[in-house]
C-alpha cells in the first residue's frame, strides 16, 4: 500500500479539500458584502439624519413658529448635542426625550407639526393657507439638515434646557433656581435648572 492509498492520508486529504473550500466560499462571500453592508450601514445613516432632521425642525417650529431668522433652532441643537454627549443616545433619541410630547403618541394641541415632513401641506393644518408657510418650513428642514450635519455654535456656554420666558418663572415658582445662557436672538429661555 502506498502512501496515498493509506484510509488515514485518504481522508485528511478530503477533509482538508472540504474545509479549504468552505473557507475559501466565506471569504469570497465576505469579500463580496463588505461594499454591500457598507452602502446598507450609509443609507441607514442618511435615514437616520434626515429622520432627526424633520425632528429637529418640527421642534424649532414648535419652540420658535415661523421666525426663520431666530437663533432658536441652533440653540436647540445645542441642547440636543450635549445631551448626545452626556448620555450617548443619537440625534432621535435625544430628541424625542427632549421633546416627548411633540414627538410621542399622545394627543397634542398643533398636531399638524407631526405631519410637517416636506414640502406638502401637514395633515391637520388648519391655519392660513400652506403655501405662505411652507417656504419656511422648507427653510427650517435646511437649517435643521445643516446643523446636524455640522456643528453652529450660538450659545455662550453649554446650554442643557430651554423654554419660554413664562415656562422658567412657573417652573422657578416651584423653587428651583434658573441660569440663563446667552444664545443670540431667540424666542425662548435657554440655560440650566439647579435646586
Amino acid at each position: 500500500m502506498t502512501r496515498l492509498d493509506h484510509p488515514d492520508v485518504e481522508r485528511r486529504t478530503w477533509r482538508d479539500a472540504v474545509a479549504e473550500s468552505v473557507v475559501a466560499c466565506a471569504l469570497v462571500a465576505c469579500v463580496g458584502l463588505v461594499p454591500v453592508l457598507r452602502l446598507a450601514s450609509a443609507d441607514a445613516d442618511a435615514a437616520d439624519d434626515e429622520t432627526a432632521a424633520v425632528m429637529l425642525a418640527r421642534t424649532c417650529v414648535s419652540e420658535r413658529g415661523w421666525a426663520v431668522e431666530s437663533d432658536d433652532c441652533a440653540a436647540i441643537a445645542e441642547v440636543v448635542r450635549g445631551r448626545m454627549e452626556r448620555t450617548g443616545e443619537s440625534w432621535v433619541e435625544a430628541l424625542g426625550e427632549l421633546s416627548p410630547r411633540l414627538h410621542g403618541d399622545a394627543p397634542i394641541g398643533r398636531p399638524w407639526l407631526r405631519g410637517l415632513v416636506d414640502e406638502r401641506r401637514p395633515d391637520g393644518w388648519r391655519l392660513a393657507r400652506w403655501e405662505s408657510h411652507r417656504d419656511a418650513w422648507l427653510r427650517t428642514l435646511e437649517e435643521a439638515r445643516a446643523l446636524i450635519a455640522e456643528e453652529r455654535r450660538v450659545c455662550s456656554s453649554a446650554p442643557v434646557s430651554w423654554g419660554s420666558a413664562d415656562d422658567v418663572r412657573r417652573r422657578a415658582g416651584r423653587g428651583a433656581r434658573w441660569h440663563e445662557v446667552e444664545c443670540g436672538e431667540t424666542l425662548n429661555r435657554f440655560g440650566w435648572w439647579s435646586r
